[in-house]
């Protein structure tokens, strides 16, 4: 133990320190140790998903799960949550994508009158200013944030009813679908 310490006390031990931490100090520990850029979970169309908001899905997926399950997390399959918390991250990218493409948005003066006309924020009829930034606080978020959240809920909330409100599906596609699900076949097993 003696020689050992010697040893790395000579100048074999700086050559060997130096050699150790050259590749750490050019490179960085972080990246050295992460690879890259450690918030992004996955990104679409040039879009990133951060982990946090995939993390922040899975455990709400999670939590809605376990009170199915009466809370008993065995019954939980936590690879299908992660799968379905990205594939609706990834399926509310791509409508978000869509609506910016084809200009759905709130103009400041709507969301304006939306934020006013809201009943929680309303004292004695009239919009209270006291009310409304307690709520910014309650839910920690500032102004700017609100009103980017009813932006996106909006431009998703009208893309989507565009799919569900008017189908484009003709009455005998649908009618093939519903022949298709009630169908019955018959099956005959023998073993020799």
């Amino acid at each position: 133990m003696e020689s050992f310490r010697k040893v790395i006390k000579g100048w074999l031990g700086k050559v060997l320190l130096v050699l150790f931490l050259t590749p750490l100090a050019l490179v960085g520990i972080e990246g050295y140790f992460s690879g890259g850029n450690k918030d992004t979970a996955k990104t679409v169309n040039g879009t990133d998903i951060s982990k946090k908001e995939l993390e922040s899905l899975t455990k709400s997926f999670k939590e809605q799960y376990l009170s199915y399950a009466n809370g008993d997390e065995t019954l939980l399959n936590q690879a299908f949550i992660d799968q379905k918390a990205m594939d609706t991250l990834v399926a509310r990218t791509v409508l978000l994508q869509q609506a910016e493409n084809l200009g759905i948005s709130l103009s400041d003066q709507q969301i304006e009158q939306m934020i006013a006309q809201q009943p929680s924020f309303q004292q004695n009829g009239q919009f209270s200013n006291a009310l409304y930034e307690n709520y910014l606080r309650s839910v920690g978020m500032n102004s700017q944030q609100l009103i980017a959240n009813l932006r996106t809920d909006h431009a998703l909330k009208m893309l989507s009813s565009t799919f569900i409100d008017y189908p484009l599906v003709s009455k005998l596609e649908i009618q093939q679908i519903a022949d298709l699900q009630t169908e019955q076949r018959h099956v005959h097993i023998a073993s020799v």
